[in-house]
């Protein structure tokens, strides 16, 4: 499977999110402290995952890891973001970011019979 493929179920796609948060981090030197699914919504006939990731890092580290997930090769977009100050007048930022991806879920068994020409037809 491409590093950047459309996923087809709940559990590859919510490993490959959370691997990638965890390796953007650590790419951009934000120490990711917490990373945590917020919510699963139906959206046409994909699934969109939303994770919460929070993290520390100076302005530099965070520009870098928000590139890293904006430009990322598999499905994921920043639905949110909060930064804040650590301490006042330093370089020091918590942040706390949503990042969502899709997976497109097998169709129905039903519809994989129609489509592979196993279903006869029914009789009322």
């Amino acid at each position: 499977m491409a590093s950047g493929s459309l996923l087809h179920d709940e559990s590859s796609s919510e490993s490959q999110i959370l691997n990638a948060i965890r390796d953007w981090g650590q790419s951009a030197g934000v120490a990711m402290s917490s990373q945590k699914r917020e919510r699963t919504e139906k959206q046409g006939d994909f699934v969109k995952l939303t994770y919460r990731a929070t993290g520390t890092g100076r302005m530099s580290e965070v520009a870098r890891f928000l590139w890293l997930i904006q430009n990322s090769s598999i499905p994921a977009r920043i639905s949110d973001l909060q930064l804040t100050s650590r301490k006042e007048g330093t370089d020091d930022l918590n942040i706390s970011v949503g990042v969502s991806t899709v997976y497109l879920p097998p169709k129905t068994d039903n519809a994989n019979r129609l489509t592979a020409g196993l279903n006869t037809e029914i009789m009322p």
